[in-house]
């Protein structure tokens, strides 16, 4: 009876684990195209995302904008910093001191203001010097930088768009704009890598529009991406979640 027991716990156990998926995906979106982002909320909802909006010069948000900001956090999602003036950190002349003083402090206090608790900082234009990163990490929990598809290759050969266990509080992601041509099909190699590394695949975004311009994001093609999340059951993630993430594997893997 006993042995009857213990094979079926067995089977419920290696069943349960069967299904699920590991790896992750996280969507960011940056700047202050909070309209288009409240406009499309019923498609987050849809295939349950939920995202990071790194939001620019928050000193000029009207009270409407704000009003929209809350209702995206209150769906879930998380409102970081994209700083006070969207100042490029590589062109900016002076120490890390500096460039938080006149960039990050600024925006995160205003945000704060505004209702937003802000862990996460996305830096305007995407690269930064090493000495900054480790300065803000003093008054961030997470940095996020930025890439494109420069080699014009699958996004899964770019390790610096993956966050991983040993590697989670700076990260890079992947644009996924029209101007930046990702397929569908590429987005599949790299939610395959994320699956298979058991890592989080970080991608960001602008204004969702069917324009076609530059820094636009048509929303068929972003529910497309979404369609892919669900079929290969692959879980969104918010940028503050990291920690918990790779923690709760790493408890898993103890075990």
């Amino acid at each position: 009876m006993k042995k009857a027991i213990f094979i079926s716990l067995t089977l419920i156990l290696f069943s349960c684990s069967s299904l699920q998926k590991k790896g992750g995906i996280i969507f960011t979106f940056d700047d202050q195209y909070i309209q288009s982002w409240v406009a499309n909320r019923d498609l987050f909802k849809k295939y349950d995302v939920k995202a990071t909006f790194f939001i620019s010069r928050p000193q000029l948000l009207d009270s409407s904008q704000v009003r929209d900001l809350k209702i995206l956090q209150s769906d879930g999602h998380e409102i970081g910093c994209h700083g006070v003036n969207h100042l490029n950190a590589m062109e900016f002349v002076g120490p890390a001191v500096r460039y938080y003083k006149e960039e990050v402090e600024p925006a995160i206090s205003k945000l704060n203001d505004l209702g937003f608790r802000i862990v996460s900082f996305a830096y305007p234009f995407g690269p930064a010097p090493d000495s900054v990163d480790s300065f803000l990490l003093k008054h961030v929990k997470y940095l996020r930088k930025a890439t494109w598809n420069k080699n014009n290759t699958t996004i899964d050969t770019y390790d610096n768009i993956y966050a991983r266990p040993d590697s989670f509080n700076v990260v890079s992601s992947m644009g996924i704009d029209g101007n930046y041509s990702i397929t569908v099909e590429n987005l599949q190699a790299g939610i395959s890598r994320a699956q298979k590394n058991n890592e989080i695949l970080v991608l960001h975004a602008h204004l969702l529009d069917t324009s076609g311009l530059d820094y636009t994001t048509n929303p068929k093609y972003l529910e497309q991406v979404f369609e892919l999340c669900k079929k290969d059951k692959i879980k969104s993630y918010r940028i503050e979640d990291l920690e918990d993430f790779f923690s709760h594997r790493k408890l898993k893997k103890s075990r």
